[in-house]
């Protein structure tokens, strides 16, 4: 049993109804010693403070192997932030630490020194961290690596305060899964006082000795350091330079979700259960409405666009969940002793089937994803237009949304009409799903509430139901379906690859799927992005309710935070959570799915306030997409006009991959008509507000942009075109 709870925590003392108000609103030297000569100040040393495991962060580097146990897991003593919460959520932390076999990937390297350091000496940005001259960087130093020796770009912050300097991966650019990297700080870097800084001595022994010191600590440390120390002297970098040194491996991602997927396709084909079917279009109006203008949007009170529907089934399939043995219990994914996942239980999951009139042999698929806090009734803000086109449109709800929200899940009204009759849609979502989905009260399963795992694995157990989903598609038992009505006697499903919309979280979700899923072909990864910390931090619609219950768990006030002087994306305490929510990151996929030659369409609302541009260019720019219709404002991505048409290699073979910047529009424009805009562009902290403003969303011009892309795709080339 916990002895102590979110609910219950001295520094985050919330009820529920708290939390919805939040979300809608070898010791070494210190100081300046003497010279060689006994007399001269040296200036400011860099802290390397070896100490028997576990040694406190900050000790020396962080992230470094040196931190890592006999198992080759995290392991550190004291950690920033630590003293200035309650133990049990640091505690808690921990346990998911244990788990890790490397670091970050989009988190900073950290450095203390015992004095100031004259910030004017560091890079003065992510470019000049590249040069030859620059006195900070960061390098992959794994040999085995296609960008081995190359350096990465990165972002600087020096803290006076903690005499800490961090240099943190650049937007788009997130470390390797299982790779290797240093980061290094040279002694062109100065203090304030004039003078260069210098190593700590103990690091300098190690950095110098000409064989293995006898000391064991210094003898670690040689082992560790000396190879890639020798390999750096031979590309350029000179030994006598290296002030401080951080060398990490950086933890794999990808291992689960491969290994859900053999699974999932290892047994027998799986079956549907039939729920519900509607057919016909009398049925059909009185079920979606009738709209009061035939445009698509899912805001219009009078009903949905379905006129190119022909069918729309309801049905169930069990599928295993890594999760938890307790229904509607967070959990994390784990392997038994033979390093097998372990499969908790199977989860009954809902999903929706939209079917095209006219002939249903051999149907096209798109797979949908929808957002956070919706369910699987978005996708009939896209179906009819891919219906129209040909398309069977299939959407499932992911865990703590929809039907899957919780025990107190309801179906009593339609969504589309507003009559109290079922719909076979969950009546509740908003709030309620995010709270249920984030694990933030969630006090009945094994870790804190609120542990970045239960989001982490929330992703990926979604992205798992996606993938036995796809085997459905490709090989399961539809008889229920087909037998139900003889005018779906002849479905079946085109072997061509599957197409991919992804909203959102959706898009999150739908990155990973399409990383991990060799049946997606093409995809849509709409409104989305990578790299969550600073996501939220970005985002006023989550900022504003995530970081005043999240930050106090992590030791932060929020009220303290002058995000100009101090950004979070700098913060130890949030690179900790951030490096434990890697695995369920979209960011940690990208390079996974920027190798899979297929073609990729991100559509942006230029200013997104809900999901900052920054997540969506960072997420773009890591896969390898390039930019149309708009200057990106944060990565640094290639610009190319409209029609985009084969304009990025992947092992030789051409495909067509673009982010395209709509504006006006907000986060909403993939499924409403309508939208508005409350802060201040470009929306970034410190946030400010603006005047609200009503904005006629590109609903339509976006479908018809999809819908384009995906003909052309199946015509032969994949092309993103300007919306008509």
């Amino acid at each position: 049993m916990h002895e102590s709870r979110l609910l219950t925590a001295p520094v985050a003392v919330l009820s529920a109804a708290a939390i919805l108000v939040l979300f809608s609103g070898c010791g070494d030297d210190t100081g300046t010693p003497p010279g060689p000569d006994g007399g001269t100040e040296i200036g400011v040393r860099a802290i390397f403070e070896l100490a028997a495991d576990p040694m406190d962060f900050g000790a020396i580097p962080w992230p470094d192997d040196l931190y890592l146990d006999g198992e080759g897991r995290i392991s550190a003593g004291a950690l920033p932030g630590e003293s200035a919460t309650y133990a049990a959520y640091y505690e808690s932390l921990r346990v998911g630490f244990a788990d890790l076999d490397g670091f970050g990937l989009v988190t900073p390297a950290f450095f203390y020194f015992d004095g100031a350091l004259d910030e004017a000496s560091l890079p003065a940005g992510p470019e000049a961290s590249l040069t030859e001259e620059a006195t900070a960087f960061l390098i992959d130093v794994d040999p085995a690596s296609p960008t081995a020796f190359a350096r990465v770009p990165v972002e600087v912050d020096f803290q006076v305060g903690p005499g800490r300097l961090a240099l943190r991966p650049d937007h788009g650019h997130p470390l390797r899964p299982g790779g290797r990297y240093a980061a290094i700080v040279t002694s062109g870097v100065q203090g304030t006082d004039g003078l260069p800084l210098h190593a700590a001595e103990s690091f300098a022994a190690v950095r110098d000795a000409a064989s293995r010191p006898e000391d064991a600590l210094l003898g670690e440390a040689y082992d560790h350091y000396n190879p890639v120390l020798t390999s750096l002297a031979t590309n350029g970098v000179a030994l006598e330079s290296v002030a401080a040194m951080a060398l990490f491996r950086v933890q794999t991602v990808t291992e689960d979700l491969a290994d859900a997927r053999v699974l999932h396709w290892s047994g027998d084909a799986p079956a549907i259960g039939l729920t519900d079917l509607v057919a016909g279009a009398a049925a059909l109006d009185a079920r979606l409405g009738v709209p009061d203008i035939d445009t698509p949007g899912l805001d219009d009170p009078s009903g949905v666009q379905h006129g190119n529907i022909g069918f729309m089934a309801h049905g169930t399939f069990s599928a295993p969940s890594f999760l938890s043995a307790t229904e509607h219990v967070h959990g994390r994914f784990t392997r038994d002793a033979a390093g097998d996942l372990v499969v908790k239980r199977q989860v009954t999951v809902p999903f929706t089937l939209l079917l095209p009139q006219g002939d249903l042999g051999a149907l096209p698929m798109v797979v949908v994803q929808h957002g956070l806090g919706d369910d699987r009734a978005q996708a009939l803000a896209w179906a009819d237009a891919l219906c129209a086109d040909g398309y069977g449109v299939i959407a499932l709800d992911i865990p703590w949304h929809g039907m899957r929200l919780g025990p107190d899940a309801v179906d009593v009204m339609n969504n589309f009409t507003g009559e109290m009759v079922p719909d076979h849609f969950g009546d509740d979502g908003g709030l309620g799903a995010v709270i249920a989905f984030t694990g933030i009260t969630d006090a009945e399963a094994e870790l804190e509430p609120f542990h970045p795992f239960y989001m982490r694995d929330a992703f990926r157990q979604s992205v798992s139901d996606l993938m036995f989903m796809v085997r459905l598609v490709r090989e399961g038992d539809w008889s229920a379906l087909t037998g139900a009505d003889a005018a779906l006697s002849g479905l079946s499903f085109s072997a061509d690859p599957i197409a991919l919309i992804g909203y959102s979280l959706g898009g999150i979700i739908g990155t990973e799927l399409a990383a991990m899923e060799p049946e997606i072909g093409v995809a849509v990864l709409a409104a989305t992005g990578g790299s969550i910390i600073h996501l939220v931090t970005e985002s006023p619609t989550y900022n504003l309710g995530y970081f005043p219950i999240l930050f106090p768990l992590l030791g932060i006030m929020p009220s303290a935070i002058d995000y100009e002087a101090y950004h979070p994306r700098f913060m130890p305490e949030a690179a900790l959570w951030q490096t434990l929510l890697d695995r369920g990151d979209s960011i940690g996929y990208a390079r996974t799915l920027g190798a899979r030659p297929i073609s990729i369409l991100m559509p942006m609302a230029r200013h997104d306030e809900s999901l900052n541009n920054v997540a969506t260019e960072s997420l773009g720019r890591a896969i390898g997409v390039e930019m149309v219709a708009a200057a990106p404002l944060h990565a640094d991505l290639v610009m190319v006009e409209a029609p985009v048409r084969d304009n990025v290699s992947v092992g030789g073979e051409m495909v067509t991959r673009a982010i395209y910047s709509f504006d006006p529009a907000t986060h909403g424009f993939m499924k409403n008509r309508m939208g508005e805009t409350k802060w201040a562009h470009p929306v970034g902290t410190p946030f400010e507000g603006g005047e609200t403003t009503t904005v006629n969303e590109p609903l339509a011009e976006v479908i018809d942009q999809i819908v384009h892309f995906f003909q052309s795709y199946r015509a032969g080339t994949a092309e993103i075109a300007a919306p008509r």
